[in-house]
Protein backbone atom coordinates (compact mmCIF):
# COMPACT_ATOMS: atom_id res chain seq x y z
CA UNK A 1 0.00 0.00 0.00
CA UNK A 2 2.79 2.57 1.13
CA UNK A 3 4.39 1.65 -2.53
CA UNK A 4 1.46 2.52 -4.44
CA UNK A 5 1.22 5.47 -2.33
CA UNK A 6 4.36 6.49 -3.26
CA UNK A 7 4.09 5.58 -6.99
CA UNK A 8 1.11 7.70 -7.14
CA UNK A 9 2.32 10.58 -5.64
CA UNK A 10 5.77 10.47 -7.76
CA UNK A 11 3.79 10.07 -11.09
CA UNK A 12 1.68 13.46 -9.93
CA UNK A 13 4.62 15.69 -9.13
CA UNK A 14 6.15 14.20 -12.64
CA UNK A 15 3.22 14.88 -14.38
CA UNK A 16 3.12 18.60 -12.91
CA UNK A 17 6.81 19.25 -13.45
CA UNK A 18 6.72 17.66 -17.21
CA UNK A 19 3.46 20.21 -18.00
CA UNK A 20 5.62 23.34 -16.51
CA UNK A 21 8.46 22.36 -18.37
CA UNK A 22 6.47 22.84 -21.79
CA UNK A 23 4.42 25.77 -21.05
CA UNK A 24 7.92 27.57 -19.97
CA UNK A 25 9.55 29.09 -23.51
CA UNK A 26 13.34 28.08 -22.65
CA UNK A 27 14.37 29.92 -26.03
CA UNK A 28 14.82 33.64 -24.97
CA UNK A 29 15.95 32.78 -21.80
CA UNK A 30 19.48 33.57 -20.68
CA UNK A 31 21.48 31.63 -17.95
CA UNK A 32 24.01 33.56 -15.46
CA UNK A 33 26.55 30.83 -15.57
CA UNK A 34 29.22 32.44 -13.48
CA UNK A 35 26.60 33.59 -10.69
CA UNK A 36 25.07 30.56 -11.02
CA UNK A 37 28.66 28.54 -10.16
CA UNK A 38 30.24 30.68 -7.53
CA UNK A 39 26.73 30.02 -5.73
CA UNK A 40 27.67 26.37 -6.34
CA UNK A 41 30.70 26.50 -5.27
CA UNK A 42 29.91 28.73 -2.06
CA UNK A 43 27.86 25.73 -1.64
CA UNK A 44 30.46 23.29 -1.46
CA UNK A 45 32.66 25.22 0.80
CA UNK A 46 29.75 25.28 3.29
CA UNK A 47 30.25 21.77 2.71
CA UNK A 48 33.42 21.02 3.25
CA UNK A 49 33.08 23.77 6.84
CA UNK A 50 30.41 21.53 7.87
CA UNK A 51 32.59 18.43 7.42
CA UNK A 52 35.57 19.98 9.24
CA UNK A 53 33.36 20.79 11.90
CA UNK A 54 32.28 17.59 12.39
CA UNK A 55 35.58 15.93 11.88
CA UNK A 56 36.92 18.15 14.96
CA UNK A 57 34.02 16.89 16.92
CA UNK A 58 34.35 13.03 15.95
CA UNK A 59 38.40 13.45 17.16
CA UNK A 60 37.35 14.69 20.56
CA UNK A 61 34.40 12.18 21.12
CA UNK A 62 37.01 9.28 19.80
CA UNK A 63 39.64 10.72 22.46
CA UNK A 64 37.16 10.57 25.50
CA UNK A 65 37.80 7.75 27.79
CA UNK A 66 34.28 6.55 28.24
CA UNK A 67 32.76 3.56 30.37
CA UNK A 68 29.55 1.82 29.91
CA UNK A 69 26.59 3.75 28.89
CA UNK A 70 29.03 6.81 28.51
CA UNK A 71 30.64 4.69 25.93
CA UNK A 72 27.78 3.26 24.21
CA UNK A 73 26.20 6.69 23.94
CA UNK A 74 29.28 8.19 22.79
CA UNK A 75 29.22 5.42 19.84
CA UNK A 76 26.24 6.44 18.56
CA UNK A 77 26.87 10.02 18.30
CA UNK A 78 29.63 9.71 16.76
CA UNK A 79 27.91 7.24 14.23
CA UNK A 80 25.29 9.97 13.76
CA UNK A 81 28.34 12.51 13.27
CA UNK A 82 29.83 9.78 10.33
CA UNK A 83 26.84 9.96 8.79
CA UNK A 84 26.62 13.37 8.76
CA UNK A 85 29.92 13.76 7.54
CA UNK A 86 29.54 11.76 4.93
CA UNK A 87 25.97 13.10 3.80
CA UNK A 88 27.58 16.36 3.60
CA UNK A 89 30.56 14.80 1.99
CA UNK A 90 28.72 13.40 -1.19
CA UNK A 91 26.59 16.46 -1.59
CA UNK A 92 29.34 18.63 -1.63
CA UNK A 93 31.11 16.32 -4.15
CA UNK A 94 27.82 16.37 -6.12
CA UNK A 95 27.78 19.77 -6.45
CA UNK A 96 31.52 20.39 -7.35
CA UNK A 97 31.30 17.67 -10.47
CA UNK A 98 27.90 20.09 -11.19
CA UNK A 99 29.77 23.58 -11.28
CA UNK A 100 32.73 21.57 -13.25
CA UNK A 101 30.45 19.92 -15.93
CA UNK A 102 28.68 23.93 -16.27
CA UNK A 103 31.94 25.18 -16.32
CA UNK A 104 32.59 23.03 -19.18
CA UNK A 105 29.30 23.58 -21.35
CA UNK A 106 30.32 26.97 -21.21
CA UNK A 107 33.53 26.61 -21.66
CA UNK A 108 35.02 28.83 -18.95
CA UNK A 109 38.51 28.06 -18.18
CA UNK A 110 39.13 29.96 -15.23
CA UNK A 111 35.88 28.67 -13.01
CA UNK A 112 36.76 25.06 -14.94
CA UNK A 113 39.98 25.02 -13.45
CA UNK A 114 38.58 25.66 -9.67
CA UNK A 115 36.06 23.25 -10.50
CA UNK A 116 38.67 20.67 -11.55
CA UNK A 117 40.44 21.64 -8.55
CA UNK A 118 37.18 21.58 -6.17
CA UNK A 119 36.31 17.96 -7.29
CA UNK A 120 39.65 17.05 -6.54
CA UNK A 121 39.74 18.49 -2.84
CA UNK A 122 36.44 16.69 -2.51
CA UNK A 123 37.65 13.50 -3.00
CA UNK A 124 40.41 13.99 -0.61
CA UNK A 125 37.83 14.66 1.71
CA UNK A 126 36.20 11.27 1.04
CA UNK A 127 39.68 9.84 1.97
CA UNK A 128 39.71 11.56 5.41
CA UNK A 129 36.29 10.33 5.80
CA UNK A 130 38.22 6.55 6.05
CA UNK A 131 40.72 7.83 8.24
CA UNK A 132 38.07 9.40 10.62
CA UNK A 133 36.32 5.92 10.81
CA UNK A 134 39.50 4.23 11.52
CA UNK A 135 40.13 7.10 14.44
CA UNK A 136 36.09 6.05 15.26
CA UNK A 137 36.99 2.43 15.58
CA UNK A 138 40.15 1.70 16.79
CA UNK A 139 39.56 -1.89 17.50
CA UNK A 140 38.43 -2.71 13.79
CA UNK A 141 41.33 -3.59 11.90
CA UNK A 142 39.54 -1.27 8.24
CA UNK A 143 42.13 -2.51 5.30
CA UNK A 144 43.93 0.34 3.56
CA UNK A 145 41.87 2.45 1.21
CA UNK A 146 44.38 2.38 -1.16
CA UNK A 147 44.69 -1.60 -0.89
CA UNK A 148 44.04 -3.83 -4.08
CA UNK A 149 42.14 -6.00 -2.27
CA UNK A 150 39.82 -3.72 -0.07
CA UNK A 151 36.43 -4.97 -1.16
CA UNK A 152 37.55 -8.36 0.20
CA UNK A 153 39.23 -7.56 3.39
CA UNK A 154 36.78 -5.85 4.15
CA UNK A 155 34.27 -8.10 4.02
CA UNK A 156 36.48 -10.33 5.57
CA UNK A 157 36.44 -8.48 8.93
CA UNK A 158 32.68 -7.48 8.61
CA UNK A 159 29.95 -9.18 10.64
CA UNK A 160 27.20 -11.09 9.02
CA UNK A 161 24.92 -8.19 9.11
CA UNK A 162 27.42 -5.67 7.32
CA UNK A 163 27.80 -8.11 4.99
CA UNK A 164 24.64 -8.26 3.88
CA UNK A 165 23.93 -4.74 4.03
CA UNK A 166 26.68 -4.49 1.39
CA UNK A 167 25.95 -7.31 -0.63
CA UNK A 168 22.27 -6.13 -0.80
CA UNK A 169 23.55 -2.46 -2.21
CA UNK A 170 25.28 -4.43 -4.71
Amino acid sequence: MNFIKQFLLGAIGGFIVINIYFLIPFDNMTFPTTKVLIILYAIVLLGWIFCFVIANQIKRLAKEDLVGDDEDQAEGIINKKLYDYSFSNNVSAIFAVLAMSIALLEMHLPLLIIGVIVTLLSYSMTTYMMKLYQLAYPDRNLPDVGDKDYSKKLLEISDDGERHIMLYGL
